[in-house]
C-alpha cells in the first residue's frame, strides 16, 4: 500500500518504491495519500531517474500492474525470465531488439514469443506512465496463429485415449468432452458450485472474466455426481486439487493410446467439433464455451454441412421475363439461346 500506519505511531507513513519510506508528519489518511501523489510526481516526473533498470520498471509494474491482471502467475514466470537475462540493463535502451534476444529458447511457438515482447511492452509503458522513460519504443507484435484445429473422430478414439491416463484424470477428461470447460477453469470446479443440473461458474475462473452458467448433460451430472464428497470437484486420490498434468505423463498417455499430435486443450476441440457437428448452432456453442467473439468459434463452421444450407436455401435466381413484341408471337427463346442462320433455319448454340 502507498500509505501504512507503523505500530505505535498516529501518524501515517509513505512508501514509495525501495527508495522512499518516510512519515507523512500527519495522522490524516487523506492528506497523507495526497503527499504520496506530490511525491510521486516528483520523483518520477518532474525528475527523471537515470540508470534506471529494466529489473526495477519490471518490479514496480509487478506491484502497480502486472500481480492485478489475470493470468499472473504465467506473466510473473516469462518477467522472472525476461529480468535474468534484462534485468541491469537500462530501461532507455530496451527494444524490441533486446526483447528478442532476452526470450528464452525453449519459447519456440510464435503466441508464447509475442507475449513476451507484449509483456516488456506493458513494462515500458508503464514506465513511460512515470516519466522513467521519454518515449516507448514500437514493438511489432505478430498476431497470434489460431488456425489449429485437431479433435478426436469419436468416443472409441477418445475412450483409447482416456484409458491410457492416470486413473484420477479419466474422469476428468470425459467431463471435459461433455461440458467444453478449459483446463483451468476444470481444475478450480468447486462441488458448491453445482446446483441440479447447472454449474455455475464465477468469473474469477473463466477466461472471459463473467459468470459462466453452464447446464450439464446428463452424462456430465453422472460423472460430477460420482466424485468423492470434496470441496473440490475433481481431486487428487489423496484429497487435493488437480495439479497440472506432468509433461512427461502426457507424453506417456499419447504413446501408450497411439494417438499423435494431440494437447489437452484438443478435448475442448473435440467437444465444440462434436456439438458443431450434432447441429449445435455457431452463436449456442459461443455462450457454452465462454468465448468472447464470434472469430474463435469459426474455426468450427465448416464441421456442419447444414451450416450455410439454410441460408443458400433462401437464395434464388429471380424471373426475368422477356418483353414481348406487340407485333410478334412471343418468342419461346426469351435468352436468345438459338439464333437463325443465313438459310433461315434455326440454329441452336
Amino acid at each position: 500500500m502507498p500509505v501504512y500506519r507503523k505500530k505505535g505511531s498516529p501518524y501515517w507513513y509513505v512508501r514509495i518504491g525501495r527508495g522512499y519510506d518516510k512519515s507523512s508528519g500527519t495522522a490524516d489518511r487523506a492528506e497523507a495519500l495526497a503527499l504520496e501523489g506530490r511525491i510521486r510526481h516528483e520523483l518520477f516526473h518532474e525528475k527523471p531517474r537515470k540508470g534506471y533498470t529494466f529489473g526495477e520498471a519490471a518490479a514496480r509494474w509487478a506491484e502497480d500492474v502486472g500481480s492485478k491482471r489475470k493470468g499472473w502467475g504465467r506473466d510473473w514466470y516469462r518477467v522472472k525470465r525476461l529480468v535474468e537475462n534484462l534485468g541491469s540493463v537500462r530501461v532507455e535502451e530496451v527494444d524490441q531488439s533486446a526483447t528478442v534476444a532476452a526470450i528464452p529458447d525453449k519459447a519456440k511457438a510464435s503466441a508464447s514469443r509475442a507475449h513476451y515482447l507484449s509483456l516488456v511492452r506493458s513494462i515500458l509503458r508503464h514506465a513511460h506512465s512515470a516519466g522513467v522513460i521519454s518515449s516507448v519504443p514500437a514493438f511489432r507484435i505478430p498476431a497470434p496463429k489460431n488456425a489449429r484445429l485437431r479433435y478426436l473422430t469419436g468416443w472409441p478414439e477418445a475412450n483409447r485415449l482416456i484409458d491410457a491416463m492416470p486413473e484420477h484424470w479419466r474422469d476428468p477428461a470425459r467431463f471435459t468432452l461433455y461440458t467444453g470447460v478449459r483446463l483451468g477453469t476444470l481444475r478450480a470446479l468447486r462441488r458448491e458450485w453445482l446446483s441440479g443440473d447447472l454449474l455455475v461458474i464465477p468469473g474469477a475462473h473463466t477466461k472471459s472474466g463473467r459468470m459462466l452458467p453452464l447446464p450439464l448433460a446428463p452424462e456430465a451430472l453422472r460423472i460430477a455426481h460420482r466424485q468423492p464428497q470434496r470441496p473440490h470437484l475433481f481431486t487428487r486420490p489423496n484429497g487435493q486439487g488437480l495439479p497440472k498434468m506432468h509433461w512427461k505423463t502426457w507424453q506417456r498417455v499419447r504413446a501408450l493410446s497411439g494417438i499423435e499430435d494431440f494437447r489437452w486443450h484438443d478435448l475442448r476441440h473435440t467437444w465444440a467439433s462434436w456439438a458443431v457437428m450434432n447441429g449445435v448452432t455457431l452463436y449456442e456453442l459461443q455462450q457454452l464455451g465462454d468465448w468472447s467473439t464470434p472469430a474463435m468459434v469459426q474455426r468450427y463452421a465448416h464441421l456442419s454441412p447444414e451450416y450455410l444450407r439454410g441460408a443458400a436455401s433462401k437464395l434464388g435466381v429471380p424471373h426475368i421475363s422477356a418483353p414481348v413484341p406487340h407485333h410478334d408471337k412471343p418468342s419461346s427463346d426469351p435468352c436468345g439461346l438459338q439464333r437463325q442462320t443465313t438459310d433461315g433455319a434455326e440454329e441452336s448454340t
